[in-house]
């Protein structure tokens, strides 16, 4: 997420778009978090010309809801947890319930 990128290793407005596309691994599911506060309105110019950008690259963004197995999901539990380098808890999948 632009989060947790900006400001590490020398990454800013500047060069977000270009950091995070040469991230992209090309054959392998490559995830991209989005936040509709920050891609949708704080950072919206940046996140159109990252569209831009991937599309010139022939880079295709899909919904995540596209790879998923069809229905049933697997089942398991959400468990809030706090992880190295974010701020607060995260919703994570947990032990499988019975």
């Amino acid at each position: 997420t632009y989060d947790e990128v900006i400001g590490q290793n020398g990454v800013n407005d500047a060069n977000y778009n270009d950091y995070l596309l040469d991230q992209v691994k090309p054959g392998q599911l490559n995830v991209y978090t989005i936040h509709a506060e920050v891609e949708g309105i704080v950072r919206r110019e940046l996140f159109e010309q990252l569209l831009c950008k991937a599309r010139a690259r022939g880079i295709r963004f899909k919904p995540l809801g596209e790879l998923l197995p069809p229905p049933p999901l697997p089942r398991g539990a959400l468990v809030a947890e706090r992880l190295a380098g974010r701020e607060g808890w995260l919703a994570t999948q947990g032990a499988e319930r019975r």
